[in-house]
């Protein structure tokens, strides 16, 4: 019984590679806001000069669903230095750094 109360308690939402989701915060699914605050100081270390709304659009925006899922999981247990490697892997992302970098105006202007 109290299983069932607590898997209904977390929205999910669909997500799609490549996908960008803009959601106010109170939208965001429960995982996402818990990964969204576990990347969020990450980023703002790892991308000097990017600001950090930006990195964190970009960076959910070509997250895997298990990505999104390990850095939620990783913050409810207390272990925080996983979320860098997993925000690396993200960052290594082709998609994601050809966002970070500004999309067609870096390759003409870059």
């Amino acid at each position: 019984m109290l299983a069932a109360t607590v898997t209904g308690c977390a929205d999910v939402v669909p997500r799609k590679v490549g996908q960008l989701q803009v959601l106010p915060p109170e939208r965001l699914a429960f995982n996402e806001q818990v990964a969204f605050n576990a990347a969020a100081p990450i980023l703002a270390r790892m991308t000097p000069g990017i600001p950090t709304k930006k990195a964190l659009r970009c960076v959910f925006e070509h997250a895997q669903t298990d990505q999104i899922q390990a850095l939620a999981q990783n913050s409810a247990l207390g272990q925080p230095d996983l979320n860098d490697d997993i925000v690396l892997d993200i960052l290594y992302d082709e998609g994601t750094r050809f966002c970070l970098r500004g999309g067609p105006i870096y390759w003409l202007f870059g």
